[in-house]
């Protein structure tokens, strides 16, 4: 994967290409509409599975950013860093 050639991360796209192409809604389109949504939000059940911050070593990414590493355009060592970045790239 490469920038601007054959991966484009959806926050550099505008509000019409992410409602277009990811069916992304702008929160501030939504909360103008607030009374529209309110009713169907009382029967919604959210539940949150947080993760926790660390880097993730019980996850196994060294095998994935191995198989990816030169796709990056990276060389040298891989460093585990945090895992919103490796799944980003997922």
């Amino acid at each position: 994967m490469k920038k601007d050639e054959n991966f484009i991360p959806s926050s550099m796209l505008t509000s019409e290409e992410r409602k277009n192409l990811l069916n992304v809604l702008e929160y501030s389109d939504l909360a103008s509409e607030t009374e529209k949504y309110e009713e169907t939000a009382r029967h919604v059940d959210l539940t949150f599975c947080p993760m926790n911050g660390g880097i993730g070593s019980t996850i196994k990414r060294v095998k994935y950013l191995k198989q990816i590493w030169s796709q990056l355009g990276r060389s040298g060592n891989i460093i585990l860093v945090l895992k919103g970045r490796t799944f980003f790239l997922m």
